[in-house]
């Protein structure tokens, strides 16, 4: 055999799942040349060969030869990444070859012995490339041997001016480091070393009580606001890589609106009652407003003698108004009823384009229209109504009406109508449609949203 190479150690990290290690291309003349460590977590131990989960296998039949190991030996759990095989020839120092003079030999003893010898340096070699030498380049007669036991126990490894091997008698409280180190070494834990430098254990922001020493303001891009001062209650604006500047002390009821592209405003409180309402016109997309008309009742009114019936002070901005009559009767027979509106500068009584129908129990039907108010067919003897006309603003000061209402015991009466005002509307009157009968029984109220 020859030595072909120089590999005398092999090393494998674990995956998880390997369980064999090859150690190509070391070779081994016997079991017994192979040593096997494992290290863990920074601790080494070296493993023995057996069959167990602690121990390891060769699988070579002949030697000499390279091969490989099985650890564990029992492959049941392999070893992780945190676990390292080192798999080194180590050979015993000795040459147990006897050459006997004018005996005879064969030359593979011979050939085995300088492969042995060869071996041995390679592992020799080994040990030394991993011990501290000095460079190529270092002047002779420099001193690398270490004093006796005696002199240099407790003592600490140092060079002299020259670059000697030297050891120290300073100890390690006196060793070569500034007073103000002194002071930290002496500490016994992370935490008297922090109070000692007066620092912040790592990321617990609440140990840190002063920063003192600063000459400017940390900008937004270090951490900071780029700012020293701010208006006391001033609300904080950001202003990108900018310094955060601060709005004034907001005004009593004061609120902040954005117009989605520059600075956020503020906005003044609004009057009492008024509410905050979205308007897309205003810069900020709102406004303070009266609130939108609630549902208001007027006040009942007997329709128990007379010829009119007023409802004044309809707020604006009113969409809806709902007429409720209970009862209402004439004393005659003649005239019919309507509703007239108007503006607050008086009552319309043109314009109007309505028509009611009465349909009694003998599928009779009478039709009246009018063109001066939205009216009500009566015009019976015994006449009593009761029921509900709506009106409802569509467009503008445009409105339309409808009503259903039982008219006596066996007959109903329905209609309709619109009317254009020229004003917001702010008056609802009943009257008579004629100029014969008074009203003599019932009531009518109305309420407004």
């Amino acid at each position: 055999m020859t030595v072909a190479n120089q590999t005398n150690k092999v090393q494998a990290t674990g995956n998880s799942s390997a369980t064999v290690f090859s150690f190509s291309p070391m070779v081994i003349n016997k079991a017994a040349d192979l040593v096997v460590t494992l290290e863990t977590a920074g601790v080494e131990s070296t493993l023995v060969e057996g069959s167990g989960s602690t121990n390891y296998s060769i699988d070579i039949t002949t030697f000499p030869a390279t091969g490989s190991i099985t650890y564990p030996a029992d492959a049941v759990t392999p070893i992780d990444s945190t676990n390292t095989l080192t798999m080194k020839r180590v050979l015993t120092l000795e040459q147990d070859t006897d050459l006997e003079n004018q005996g005879g030999y064969f030359p593979d003893v011979q050939e085995d012995t300088f492969d042995r010898m060869v071996m041995i340096d390679l592992q020799q070699q080994e040990e030394t490339d991993r011990t501290l030498k000095g460079p190529v380049s270092d002047v002779s007669g420099l001193t690398y041997e270490l004093p006796p036991v005696s002199t240099r126990k407790d003592q600490l490894l140092a060079f002299d001016t020259n670059g000697n091997v030297i050891t120290t008698s300073a100890g390690v409280d006196t060793a070569i480091v500034s007073t103000f180190m002194l002071t930290v070494l002496d500490d016994t834990t992370a935490a008297a070393a922090r109070t000692t430098l007066v620092a912040a254990s790592s990321g617990a922001n609440s140990d840190i009580t002063s920063l003192t020493g600063l000459t400017t303001d940390l900008t937004v891009a270090q951490g900071g606001t780029g700012a020293g001062t701010f208006t006391d209650g001033g609300i904080l604006l950001g202003s990108g890589t900018g310094a955060i500047t601060a709005m004034g002390a907001l005004a009593k009821g004061s609120i902040v609106a954005g117009d989605g592209t520059t600075d956020p405003i503020a906005r003044a409180v609004g009057s009492n009652t008024q509410v905050l309402t979205a308007d897309s016109a205003e810069t900020d997309g709102i406004k303070w407003a009266a609130p939108a008309a609630a549902i208001t009742h007027k006040t009942l009114q007997a329709t128990t003698s007379g010829t009119a019936f007023n409802f004044t002070g309809v707020a604006a901005g009113t969409n809806r108004i709902t007429i409720m009559f209970r009862g209402v009767s004439f004393d005659g027979s003649t005239d019919s009823m309507e509703i007239q509106i108007g503006p607050s500068g008086g009552l319309e009584t043109t314009g109007y384009v309505a028509s009611s129908s009465r349909a009694g129990a003998t599928n009779s039907v009478t039709a009246l229209s009018s063109t001066s108010g939205f009216v009500v067919r009566m015009a019976e003897a015994g006449a009593i109504v009761s029921g509900i006309m709506t009106l409802v603003r569509t467009d503008g000061n445009i409105w339309i009406a409808s009503h259903s209402l039982s008219n006596t015991t066996v007959a109903n009466t329905v209609g309709g109508g619109d009317k254009a005002l020229a004003g917001e509307l702010a008056l609802v009157t009943l009257i008579r449609l004629g100029s014969t009968d008074a009203f003599d029984a019932g009531s009518i109220n109305i309420f407004t949203e």
